[in-house]
Formats: C-alpha cells, structure tokens, sequence
C-alpha cells in the first residue's frame, strides 16, 4: 500500500488488517532498504562472477521478503500479508521487478489541501529528527511550510499515476474521501480487487480488533469510527492563498477529479 504520507494510509492498513486473511504491518521500509541494497556498486556484476544473474538475485529478494513477511502473516494468523509503507512511491518499478509482477498494488488519494494541512503540523517540526527519510529528503530540498508539500504531494502522486497507467491490471486506486463518506462500497471494492470476501461486520471492527504497534499515524488508536472530520482543514484558507497554491498542484489534483472549491472539492472520476 503507497500514497503520501498524511492521505489516509494508517486509516487504511488499519482496514485492511482487520479482514480476517490479510495481515497488513506498520510501516516496515523493508523493501525499501532492499532497494538501496540492490543499487550498491558493482553488486549485479559481482553476483554474476558467482553465477547469479538479474533475475536470479531479484528472486532471492523476494524470498526475502515473502519471509519475513510471511512469518508475520503467521503469527497474526492470517494467509496472505500487506505492508503499508508509503516511501515505496519511488520504488514501484523495482517491487514490481523482484515479485516478477506477481504483486497488487494499492493506492492512496487525498485532496492535496488537507494533505498538506496535515504534512505541516506532523512533519515541521521533526526534520533531522527521527525524521522519514522521504520528507526529511524534500524539508532539507525545499524548506519546511506548504509549498514543500505541494512538491512533496505532486512528486508522490506523479509517481503513482504513471506506475498504475502502465500497469492498471495490479493497480488499484481509492481516495480518502470515499473511504469516509462512503465506506461500504469503497472498502467492498477494494477487497474485490485483492480476491477477498468483504466481512459484513468488518468496518465495525475496525478500531476494536487488535493491530500491532509500529511507524503509523498514533493519533488513530483513540479513533473509534470511520469520520470524515479530517477533510476541509483548508475551507478557512484566504482565496488567495487557494489560487496560488492550486497553481502547483491543481494540474495533476483536477485529474485525479479534485477542485480548489470548498464547496464541492471533490468530483466523481472513472
């Protein structure tokens, strides 16, 4: 599961951790660190003068993980294992790559506005400190405030629309604001996507079944209900603030079927 930090994922491995075969983890950054494992210099040459070829060692990588992974999946008594981790909006291909496309992927949507509202007030204050390496990377690029997030917000959504475009048959995209104003059919089908029967008192179970503590939004252990309370943070924003802020995200947010209207900011999309 990838999408921007601040959109809506810990709500959703939340979600999907409770369906009774899907074991869905904290932020774990594992196949992160494979990735700049891979890219070490000289690697793929080296492991061919031991006979391992490109294919070969990506195989191993996903061993690797579906180990680790699966071992979770275990002791959660579930059968099959997500990991939630927003970071891997960079490394889309490479997940691809090493599962040999035999992966899903799901992606997270939220209105950049109260994406960046929530960016601001999470992320400000914790650069250099303990910080994600992704938003600490564009803090340090960009300065800490709104327009690094508009940049943040856009770089990770580009990267998602050109991965799923190309590969729309493991791609699946849900938007925060139909997971919250309309859970049942939102989350049915996101559970169709990964070939799972959807419990019918799942979303009521939610925030009372039990989920392992990791790197997460810790905010949501004393939420008690689906709530659409986290949209419109931005409504009191000055008109000229929404303009200017729209020019940089607005191309790519009107696609994606939002507007820079309080009033109505979000629309239907196919």
């Amino acid at each position: 599961m990838v999408g921007c930090h601040r959109s809506g994922t810990t709500l959703m491995r939340f979600i999907l951790d409770t369906h009774p075969a899907i074991a869905c983890a904290p932020e774990t950054k594992l196949m992160g660190g494979l990735y700049e494992f891979s890219r070490y210099p000289q690697l793929r040459f080296a492991l061919a003068t031991l006979g391992v070829t490109s294919e070969q060692g990506s195989a191993e990588l996903a061993q690797l993980v579906e180990s680790i992974m699966g071992k979770y999946a275990a002791r959660s008594g579930k059968r099959r294992w997500a990991d939630k981790t927003p970071n891997y909006y960079r490394i889309l291909p490479f997940i691809r790559e090493i599962f040999a496309g035999e992966v899903l992927f799901l992606f997270v949507e939220r209105h950049p506005f109260d994406t960046m509202t929530s960016l601001v007030e999470f992320f400000d204050q914790r650069v250099g400190v303990d910080a994600d390496p992704e938003t600490d990377r564009i803090s340090r690029s960009f300065g800490a405030g709104p327009y690094s997030w508009a940049r943040y917000w856009t770089e990770v959504n580009e990267s998602i629309e050109l991965f799923r475009h190309e590969h729309p048959e493991i791609s699946h995209v849900v938007r925060y604001e139909d997971v919250v104003s309309r859970p049942d059919s939102t989350v049915g089908s996101i559970f169709d996507f990964l070939g799972e029967n959807m419990p019918e008192d799942l979303l009521s179970q939610v925030f009372t079944a039990p989920h392992h503590l990791g790197m997460e939004d810790h905010k949501i252990r004393g939420t008690g209900a689906i709530h659409d309370r986290s949209t419109l943070r931005w409504a009191d924003w000055k008109p000229e603030r929404i303009a200017a802020t729209w020019r940089l995200v607005g191309p790519l947010a009107q696609t994606l079927g939002y507007t820079p209207d309080p009033a109505a900011p979000v629309v239907p999309v196919s």
